[in-house]
């Protein structure tokens, strides 16, 4: 007998990884299992200075950049995180979640990383 599963929405990934990378912070992360549906997009949600997760869409649109999409990374200028719209200053860290998408919706949110790139 043939055991058929039901497509679903794609697996939480791992907590995202920080490092540097010239005057960018590089989030990357490594792609879900997709649940027999292709990954058609990723949010990528950096924390602010009050913690609080807010979707990085400027630098890091997982649906609309084919190199979020394929590469499974995104690249944000440490200026940007260190303005108005994050907040972060010397010494925090850069934290980030990734939820994947397919047709059947999104997934569940990876854990925030606890370690990485300090601004």
């Amino acid at each position: 007998m043939t055991t058929v599963y039901a497509a679903a929405t794609p697996d939480a990934p791992e907590a995202p990884v920080t490092s540097v990378e010239n005057i960018y912070v590089k989030i990357a992360w490594i792609e879900p299992p997709s649940n027999s549906a292709p990954i058609d997009g990723y949010d990528v949600l950096v924390a602010r200075q009050d913690g609080l997760f807010v979707r990085e869409s400027t630098y890091c649109d997982g649906f609309t950049s084919p190199t979020v999409l394929a590469e499974a990374y995104c690249l944000i200028p440490m200026a940007v995180l260190r303005g108005p719209s994050y907040g972060l200053v010397r010494g925090d860290i850069v934290r980030a979640k990734v939820r994947a998408h397919n047709e059947y919706g999104a997934g569940d949110l990876s854990p925030a990383n606890a370690a990485g790139v300090a601004v």
